[in-house]
């Protein structure tokens, strides 16, 4: 090899040594594989229905307790039914206030050949609101006991509402002839319960209609009370408009009138004040007129017994 060669070959080793420095591309980078991690979805326990079943109780419990206080025990949804049937009358009873919910007249018939509905459960109801912790609480909306006894020609139907610390009784004597139906309400232990105020009997009454010609009814429809001073009045029997009056003054009875049935109430002694309304919804064609009646009860006498 002569000397030109021999430079020859050094300078082309040099000329690739330099490439593969400077000019060739990077290697790629060696990547560790990861293990890939799987998402921890946290783990969901199952409750029980039992459980939910108790927390629901549990929620409605806490929530009947506040709205009415000591007497939450006996709130209830379900419906029990008496009936008493006596020569003139079909009474039907419930267990919720234990109250009377409709009467209906045997051997009177309307102008469909049914017998006269004088209270139709359906379309009226009465209520009683006693004062406790401030509020008005509706024992129509509370459970009584029911029991059913019969005496000589006249059944007893009584209910009762008791928690161990207090007793409430209302009883109905009903006779099995005639048209009056007893009635009275004592207890023991509710002037350690209830507010001193007077208590409320509240009646919402649908007149049903049980003659042929509804206008003829409707102006022979009113509420007519009398007072202990000797004062009778009503309510305008003809009108078909709103007609109200706020009765100030101890009343000894009031009814529901309609051209040949009336239905009412008679205190054995005094019910303390009033307030009547009526109004014709000439739309429906089952009613005569709406009324209603509120009544305010002497809170010591509702303690200590009151009947009419």
């Amino acid at each position: 090899m002569d000397k030109n060669q021999y430079i020859g070959l050094v300078l082309m080793f040099g000329l690739l040594a330099i490439y593969f420095v400077y000019f060739s591309p990077d290697p790629a980078p060696i990547v560790e594989e990861q293990p890939i991690e799987q998402s921890q979805q946290p783990a969901t326990e199952t409750v029980p229905p039992n459980t939910i079943s108790d927390l629901s109780t549990q929620l409605n419990e806490s929530v009947d307790t506040l709205k009415y206080g000591v007497f939450s025990f006996a709130v209830t949804s379900t419906v029990e039914e008496k009936i008493i049937e006596t020569d003139e009358l079909t009474v039907v009873f419930s267990n919720l206030g234990g109250k009377i919910k409709a009467v209906t007249l045997n051997n009177h018939l309307d102008y469909l050949g049914n017998p006269v509905k004088i209270m139709d459960g359906t379309k009226s109801a009465s209520h009683l609101q006693v004062q406790h912790q401030g509020k008005s609480i509706n024992l129509s909306e509370i459970a009584f006991k029911p029991s059913v006894s019969n005496s000589n020609d006249t059944t007893t139907v009584t209910y009762t509402l008791s928690n161990g610390n207090f007793n409430v009784t209302q009883t109905y004597k009903i006779p099995n002839s005639g048209f009056e139906i007893d009635y009275d309400i004592k207890s023991v232990g509710l002037n350690n319960i209830l507010d001193p105020a007077d208590v409320a009997l509240l009646w919402n009454h649908s007149v049903t209609r049980a003659e042929n010609t509804l206008e003829d009814a409707r102006y022979n429809c009113n509420i007519r009370y009398y007072q202990t001073d000797g004062e009778f009045d009503d309510l305008a029997q003809r009108s078909t408009d709103f007609e109200e009056e706020t009765l100030n003054n101890p009343l000894k009875w009031v009814s529901f009138k309609q051209k040949f049935f009336t239905i009412g109430l008679i205190a054995n002694s005094a019910f303390k004040s009033g307030y009547i309304t009526t109004i014709a919804d000439v739309a429906d064609t089952t009613s005569v007129k709406n009324a209603t009646i509120q009544l305010a009860i002497p809170y010591t006498e509702f303690l200590n017994g009151f009947g009419y």
